[in-house]
């Protein structure tokens, strides 16, 4: 797997003493990891992290027809399943890399979920780095997609702290069948406003055919965690869903990327047509804001989770929250996947963690970005966090 790191740091793989720190990066949709990687080795000394002790890793995702693809070096490529043939031909039955996706042109290779885990695999060997206190992994935009669904199906033993950051995602694999309730505002240009989303407390329920039209595929992977592409089924799927809420998972939520074309208030230029990749400013109350919607998934099954990415990212905590805690209405109907049940064996796998889900599983503020990686790899809210994690 190709992937960029600082110019004067060691190769992974390569024995080094100093490193404390691993730091995966994951780039976006526009697969810029060399960029990633730049503003990642930025966050590092705006952290105040000492170089030496941070291997900063950026995974590449190249695609068959990228001219920088190595084929005789035998790297992994991936299909892309947006591209217009892709769409025009619709015989895709696997998935994009940012859910899992295997490589190649069969999509049955090595996924980037095998690829997280090689990687840390190989951090956790004490022989190469017998410094190593704990492992980093951040995600943005598509990147920010891989790093969530992964964090729910691993199956690697965590032999060290490992702390995954979500940041901006178009979308989320919800863990059961329930989606948020949207709050009604009083003007459209409310809707916008991020602290009515902080505000607000969401409740959720199943969607019926009356409310969406589709009903039959808005929970199917990777939106939700049903139908045949799921990655783990059965008892296995429970054990994910424990696993992932026993993770440390941050997500970071740019206040000023909750911008959604559907809803773009052209008075004020939230969003112009044709132009949603530039940046505009308006008078929200006594505040600006910048509004860019810069991609998002505007499907009915994303659209479900929320009106844009700093709304569903939210929504999706307090999700997560409740059924952790087995309180969403879903767990009703569905008791096998209820994983707050503590009988006698549960009660030993379980513990008390689902008590302190609120502090496993929490959403952070990043004020004046919007969907940008860069600025949300320096900005002082996640130099803040992976501080924090460090002390």
């Amino acid at each position: 797997m190709p992937y960029w790191l600082p110019k004067d740091q060691k190769k992974l793989g390569v024995p080094d003493a100093n490193v404390r720190l691993g730091f995966i990066v994951q780039h976006g949709g526009k697969r810029n990891a060399d960029a990633y990687t730049r503003a990642a080795i930025m966050g590092v000394r705006r952290a105040s992290l000492s170089a030496e002790e941070v291997m900063v890793i950026g995974p590449q995702v190249y695609f068959s027809s990228d001219s920088e693809l190595d084929t005789a070096a035998d790297e992994l490529w991936w299909t892309d399943l947006l591209s217009s043939s892709n769409k025009r031909n619709n015989t895709m039955s696997y998935l994009p890399w940012y859910w899992g996706g295997g490589s190649g042109n069969t999509g049955k290779g090595p996924s980037m979920f095998e690829v997280f885990d090689d990687v840390m695999t190989t951090l956790f060997d004490r022989t190469l780095y017998p410094r190593l206190e704990r492992i980093i992994i951040i995600g943005h935009s598509a990147g920010a997609q891989l790093v969530q669904r992964y964090a729910i199906f691993s199956s690697l033993a965590h032999t060290f702290p490992i702390e995954y950051y979500v940041a901006n995602p178009s979308s989320l694999a919800y863990l059961d069948q329930t989606r948020p309730v949207l709050f009604p505002v009083p003007h459209s240009c409310l809707l916008y406003n991020p602290q009515l989303v902080i505000h607000h407390r969401y409740s959720f329920r199943i969607p019926s055919a009356a409310s969406t039209t589709c009903l039959s595929t808005y929970n199917s992977y990777g939106y939700g965690i049903d139908g045949d592409l799921v990655p783990k089924t059965g008892s296995a799927l429970r054990e994910a869903l424990i696993s992932y809420v026993h993770r440390h998972v941050f997500y970071l939520a740019g206040a000023a990327d909750n911008c959604n074309e559907h809803n773009k208030i052209s008075k004020f230029e939230c969003c112009r047509d044709g132009t949603s990749s530039v940046e505009t400013q308006i008078e929200v109350g006594l505040e600006k804001h910048l509004f860019d919607d810069r991609g998002l998934d505007k499907s009915c099954e994303a659209v479900l989770q929320g009106r844009y990415r700093f709304e569903r990212l939210h929504a999706f905590v307090e999700h997560v929250q409740l059924f952790a805690r087995g309180h969403a209405p879903f767990l009703h109907r569905h008791p096998e996947r209820n994983i707050a049940t503590e009988d006698a064996n549960d009660a030993a796998t379980i513990g008390d963690s689902f008590t302190n889900v609120s502090e496993r599983h929490r959403v952070v503020t990043v004020e004046g970005v919007g969907h940008s990686g860069c600025g949300m790899l320096q900005s002082p809210e996640f130099a803040a966090l992976i501080r924090l994690t460090a002390a």
